[in-house]
């Protein structure tokens, strides 16, 4: 979740330029159209060999950081998990350098097998869709403790120092001015609890690995067997009780939250036991997903969808954490972007 300005001419830079990327991966292209997204530039190619997605990372991502990534989705994909598995180029590189008009330097993209299945607004999941999303989570956890890892293999920590620090991926230089006293308040104490749960977590056995970080409606399919994840652009090493986190906070505050959070238990619980202890520790991790929005949302600030609403945003979600900090659980007052 990186802050990306002038996203709309990176999108027509893109669209325009779809057709000779896709020939550096060996592919012709009938049609060429944008997909939902935020902050991305992401398109659907539709080619001889079928429909793919093209995406454009960030410029200011690590190569080393992007190849692992494409690197584990190649392994997820080769164990029949139900993920996007990444093309290579014509030279054998997961990664394809362009020239976009008006965007400075080579720009890198990346090519990826099209997915089958229906996209869901969070009001729309039911407590079966949940259900299917912690038990994909729980598989892609499995996977995750049997792998190791290949010499250098980089991704980020989503630790308390990933989730707060100052390398975050979620850290914007100079966002302290746009947090009111109270949030800079709410969020220090979240941080304090985080780091306490996440030093006890990172001890035990089967509790870290690599996680996908944003598991939320709009990065998954679903069908009739089961949920599929997209977007891996946050997958990080963390704590896999975290990757709970997102889609817990997105259904607190839906009408029928509260059973759409306990299907996710559900689902994730019946394929990775854990004990009830944890349901609480989950908590702190949604409050920690939390602080993470809001300094997303400061990255972000120049972003249509944010910039004329971040104060309003910022000032709901420091309510929602300070009643968390009174309580010790989320209830949610704000929109999730």
């Amino acid at each position: 979740m990186c802050a990306i300005p002038d996203h709309e001419q990176r999108l027509a830079a893109l669209e325009a330029a779809a057709p000779d990327i896709a020939s550096a991966f060996g592919m012709e292209v009938i049609g060429v159209w944008r997909l939902p997204s935020l902050t991305r530039a992401v398109f659907a190619l539709e080619t001889g060999e079928g429909r793919h997605v093209l995406r454009l990372h960030p410029g200011d991502a690590r190569s080393d950081e992007l190849q692992s990534l494409l690197r584990w989705l190649e392994a997820l994909s080769g164990a029949c998990l139900p993920v996007p598995r990444p093309r290579a180029t014509l030279r054998g590189e997961w990664l394809a350098e362009v020239a976009l008009e008006g965007l400075p330097g080579p720009q890198r993209c990346s090519l990826l097998s099209w997915l089958p299945g229906k996209a869901l607004t969070p009001e729309e999941l039911t407590s079966e869709h949940a259900w299917a999303m912690g038990n994909l989570l729980a598989r892609l956890h499995d996977f995750a403790l049997r792998w190791q890892a290949p010499p250098g293999f980089v991704r980020p920590s989503l630790d308390a120092d990933g989730l707060f620090g100052e390398d975050s991926p979620y850290a914007s230089p100079g966002s302290e001015e746009y947090f009111s006293p109270e949030l800079r308040e709410a969020m220090h104490l979240v941080e304090l609890r985080t780091r306490a749960q996440c030093h006890r977590l990172r001890g035990q056995p089967g509790a870290w690995g690599l996680v996908h970080g944003d598991l939320i409606a709009k990065n998954c399919l679903f069908g009739d067997d089961g949920a599929s994840a997209l977007d891996f652009d946050n997958c990080a090493w963390g704590c896999f009780l975290y990757d709970l986190a997102p889609a817990t906070l997105q259904f607190t505050g839906l009408p029928g939250g509260e059973a759409l959070a306990r299907a996710l238990w559900s689902g994730y619980t019946a394929r990775r036991s854990l004990s009830p202890a944890r349901r609480y520790d989950l908590e702190t991790l949604v409050a920690a997903r939390l602080v993470a929005s809001c300094r997303w949302l400061v990255a972000n600030r120049h972003a249509p969808v944010v910039r004329d609403r971040l104060e309003t945003l910022l000032a709901q979600r420091s309510l929602t954490l300070r009643d968390y900090l009174g309580s010790g659980f989320v209830r949610r007052r704000s929109e999730m972007l």
